[in-house]
This record gives C-alpha cells, structure tokens and sequence, in this order.
C-alpha cells in the first residue's frame, strides 16, 4: 500500500478527449511507472467512458499490444469509487464531478442508471452545474431570467459579459464550463434563490436514480458517493440527504478515487494485505 510515484495527467475519458488522446494520457503514464519501477506487475484501469460503444475493445487492444506482459483489467471508473469506500457486495455508487454516472452494483456486476455523457445526461455533475451558471447569466442578459447573484459572479470570472465570451467557452470545453459550477455553490450561500432551484434540481435528479437503481436491482441501502461535488462542499450533499431520507446511507470515501484503483490491482494477484489503507494514507500526500 506504500505509494512509489505518482502523476496527474489530463482527463482521459474517450468521448470528451478522443481515443488517440486518450491512449496517449494512458502510454504516457503508465511508461513512466515503468521508467521509474521496471518491476510494475499489473495495471488497473478505472476508465471513465471506457465502456460506451466500442471503447472498451479498442483501449484493450491497446493494452494488449503494449504490454503484453503485465496483467492488466479494464473497467469504469465507478469502480474505483467502490474499491475506495469498502468491500460492500452490493451498493448503488455515484460519481459527481465534472461528469455524473450511477451504478448499481452487486458483487461486482456493475448496471448503469443514467450518467450518459455530458450532451445527454440533464443534472448531476460539474459540467451541469457550470452549464446552468451560464445559462442563467445569459438569461437575465436576456431580459426573461430571474435576478440573481450568480450573474456577477461569472462575469467577475470571466472578466466580461458571458455572451461577448462565447468563443472561448465553446473552445475550452467540458473542464471549462465545469469550473463555473462555484459560483453557484458561492451564490447558494449567500441565499440566492436561483442557485437554490439550481442545487434542488440537480440533488433531485441524482435522489432520483439512487432510488430507482436500489428498488430496480435490490443492492441496498448503501450509496457510495464520490467526486468535487460532493467531497469539495457539502450543500450538495445535504441537499441529497434530504431527498433520500434516513434509510438511505451515504458513504463519502476518505481516501482519492486512485487507492480504489490501487485496490483494484493488488486484488488481480490475490487479496491485500491488512495494513495496506493505512499505508497508503500516510504515504500518498507525501
């Protein structure tokens, strides 16, 4: 569980940043484990989108190809969310950050409920959130939208009016407009009633599936919660608690999504070792 090296990379989901980008991030990364630790005996790749379409078989090629030697197992990243919290048989788990995705799981079988990708999931994540700030900045530019403090907050971050901006939104993307969602969080506290819809709209939908994927597929009362959303604030969080009730129990790992897929890989060569989560919380900051 002694954490040896570690990188931070950019976001590799294949349907935000391509598959050569995406195969790119993992080479880089994981040749340079291999520079440092030529013993590296397997790989564990908690991928977000690494399951839409044909993803998964391309990034398995890849793996296959370039490291024919190494045990390597391919899986979303909900997994590591799992991995991270507990050894549960069975729990819904949730990813609230840039993007959102829910699973429902039971003994390692992972069922999708929602968390479709940013042009077709409504609420949920960062990217939700952020969209919404601009949307209702604009509105109010407008003249149909209601007054709100989350206006001056995004045009304080942008440095100018939303719509005299809209070329660089549209360039930077999904990170970009995710890095708005803040200024709600900022506006929701200081009582704005627009930020508050924003907030109640987002934890309903989110309350939503948790219900529907513990009734759908009996896997409990146990919901595995990670991402900023929810690790970073907790009105997100309170506002979800309300809308599951007491039933519902909410884990929130102390620990970063990678010790979950850390877990993951020491488990393809048997079970970890006891001490393994205190080693890695008292070497991973380091």
């Amino acid at each position: 569980g002694k954490v040896i090296s570690k990188v931070c990379l950019d976001g590799s989901n294949p349907n935000a940043c391509g598959m050569d980008k995406t195969l790119s991030i993992l080479k880089t990364g994981i040749d340079g484990f291999l520079a440092i630790c030529p013993d590296v005996a397997g790989v564990f790749a908690g991928l977000s989108g690494s399951f839409s379409g044909d993803n998964a078989a391309v990034i398995e090629k890849f793996f296959k190809n370039n490291y024919p030697l190494l045990n390597v197992a391919l899986s979303s990243d909900i997994s590591n969310v799992i991995a991270s919290a507990s050894d549960l048989d069975k729990c819904v788990a949730v990813i609230c950050g840039t993007g959102f995705s829910v699973y429902a799981s039971i003994e390692d079988k992972l069922s999708r409920v929602g968390g479709w990708g940013y042009l077709l999931d409504c609420m949920g994540g960062g990217f939700d959130i952020g969209r919404e700030a601009l949307r209702a900045t604009l509105a109010v530019d407008d003249g149909f939208g209601k007054p709100t403090i989350i206006k001056d907050l995004v045009e304080e971050t942008l440095g100018g009016r939303v719509w005299d901006n809209l070329n660089k939104i549209y360039k930077e993307g999904t990170s970009y407009i995710a890095s708005f969602a803040p200024v709600v969080f900022e506006a929701y506290q200081k009582g704005d009633e627009v930020a508050k819809d924003i907030i109640d709209r987002c934890a309903g939908y989110i309350a939503d599936l948790v219900k529907f994927a513990s009734e759908k597929y009996n896997c409990g009362n146990n919901v595995v919660m990670s991402g900023s959303l929810v690790s970073k604030s907790d009105i997100l969080l309170n506002a979800l608690k309300e809308k599951l009730g007491e039933e519902i129990n909410i884990i929130i790992p102390t620990l970063p999504q990678i010790y979950g897929a850390c877990v993951k890989c020491c488990k393809l060569f048997g079970e970890i070792k006891e001490n393994f989560y205190e080693n890695f919380q008292s070497s991973y900051n380091k």
